[in-house]
């Protein structure tokens, strides 16, 4: 059975998770008509939509630390 300060923990961790998810699917719902991605539709992309390709890889990125660095190590 997880202690109090552990489950805790794991909320803490399962909130911020979910709001790096929350964020990079709503900037992958923004942007999905781009894909498949090919060099034309790159080069022909708004300020905009090139910040939202930012924000999906950028949370994929923090998602991923999150989830290896605090879900996997809570112990």
């Amino acid at each position: 059975m997880l202690t109090n300060e552990l489950n805790d923990k794991l909320k803490e961790t399962l909130v911020i998770c979910d709001l790096h998810h929350q964020r990079m699917m709503f900037a992958f719902e923004s942007i999905e008509k781009n894909f498949p991605l090919t060099e034309s539709k790159l080069s022909r992309l708004s300020d905009i939509e090139l910040a939202l390709f930012d924000q999906l890889i950028y949370r994929f990125s923090k998602l991923q630390d999150s989830m290896g660095t605090r879900l996997l190590f809570l112990y």
